[in-house]
């Protein structure tokens, strides 16, 4: 399993650590109708790059939570550059156990990281702990646009059933009570960037470090990544943020 530094070489050129677009980002920010002073909790935030942009661009005041103190450094450094450290506010710890001093979040979001609550359902019911009962609740994941072989499973690090097809995902979504209202899909070519970025931040790393054994180990990593990310992944696998509010 990749260690945070493993990823840390490998994702240094993405500010954004899923494969969405500088554009699709701004889409989502429009989406939520975002105004000065919505409040957001980002759960899993890693460099805090969404909520960073959404501050500047809207006036919001945003939390972030995650686990790695590396990544969040990254963030607060981020958050001085827009000039938004005044409302973003960084903290390290487990998600799945972060008690807000004030609760009532207008956006609770989890981009990226659904195993916080035990996957994608358990991890919508966590975040309505955090949010207003008529807020906003994004989820970002990976789905299978069609069943994949069995082989594709081990070779893309996935267990059978953590992710589903769209339909199943609007299932879950249903099941936690809630109703899907929207959603942006990557395209082919977004997951091109944001594996491809990392095969050569890995390459570029290990060329400057060869008795570094923690880029060697990310090389061989991403070689493993790399080859089922062609043989499979970019045939059967696809990522969105799917954007659900409470039932009704």
């Amino acid at each position: 399993m990749a260690t945070i530094e493993m990823h840390l070489i490998a994702e240094r050129s993405l500010r954004i650590m899923n494969p969405i677009s500088d554009t699709k980002l701004t889409l989502v920010g429009q989406l939520c109708q975002l105004e000065a002073g919505t409040r957001w909790l980002d759960l899993g935030c890693g460099k805090a790059e969404m909520i960073c942009r959404f501050a500047q661009a809207h006036g919001i005041h945003a939390v972030g939570v995650d686990y790695f103190q590396e990544l969040l450094d990254i963030g607060q450094q981020r958050a001085v550059e827009l000039g938004v450290a005044d409302r973003v506010t960084l903290v390290q710890g487990d998600a799945a156990a972060y008690q807000p001093e004030t609760g009532d979040f207008d956006v609770v979001s989890c981009i990226g990281a659904p195993w916080i609550g035990g996957g994608f359902g358990g991890t919508l019911e966590l975040m309505q702990r955090f949010g207003k009962p008529d807020g906003l609740y994004l989820m970002g994941d990976a789905y299978w646009t069609e069943t994949p072989p069995d082989e594709a499973y081990s070779a893309w690090n996935k267990q059978p059933g953590a992710q589903v097809t769209l339909v199943e995902t609007l299932d879950r979504i249903a099941s936690a009570g809630m109703e899907l209202v929207e959603m942006v899909l990557s395209t082919p070519d977004e997951w091109d960037r944001f594996e491809a970025a990392q095969w050569m931040a890995v390459h570029d790393h290990l060329r400057t470090h060869p008795d570094d054994e923690t880029a060697r180990a990310a090389h061989a990593w991403k070689a493993e990544q790399q080859r089922a990310y062609l043989q499979y992944a970019r045939h059967y696998f696809n990522w969105g943020i799917f954007v659900a509010r409470p039932k009704i």
